[in-house]
């Protein structure tokens, strides 16, 4: 009886021990995430204005940009801002296409990844304009969704 004690013991030890090491970095958590072949070989790391400024520079080019994520009907992008995403200021976003294997998780995840502050990861087509062509640009087979706080 006293090794299933001591092991019941330890398992709680353990237990509290990770407990407390997750919550010491809630900070830099990640809360909704999202990838397929989620490797960052070759993507440049640019901000969304540097993208709206000069989207050709990275015309079919793997980027990543971080921004405010809208999943609303007939509008699927990543804003500048939460203020622009409110005001559907679409100028200051780009279209989101992704990639197929990547929707179920995107569908299934919509009420967590609606409006957050979000990394994602995709290729750059600045002479498509998202729908009815009110958007900066596109960034298409979006591979990866991160939220971040």
């Amino acid at each position: 009886m006293k090794p299933i004690l001591i092991n019941i013991k330890l398992l709680i030890v353990f237990f509290a021990v990770s407990l407390n090491s997750c919550s010491s970095h809630k900070t830099n958590r990640i809360i909704g995430y999202c990838c397929v072949n989620c490797t960052k070989n070759s993507c440049y790391t640019i901000t969304l204005k540097q993208l709206i400024d000069s989207g050709e520079k990275f015309e079919s080019k793997y980027i990543e940009v971080e921004g405010f994520l809208s999943l609303s009907f007939e509008d699927v992008a990543i804003y500048e801002s939460n203020k622009d995403r409110s005001n559907l200021q679409s100028k200051a976003a780009y279209w989101l296409n992704f990639n197929d294997s990547l929707l179920a998780c995107i569908d299934s995840k919509t009420a967590i990844l609606h409006t957050q502050k979000v990394i994602v990861r995709g290729v750059v087509n600045s002479k498509r304009k998202g729908h009815l062509s009110a958007y900066s640009g596109e960034i298409d087979n979006v591979f990866y969704v991160q939220i971040v706080k």
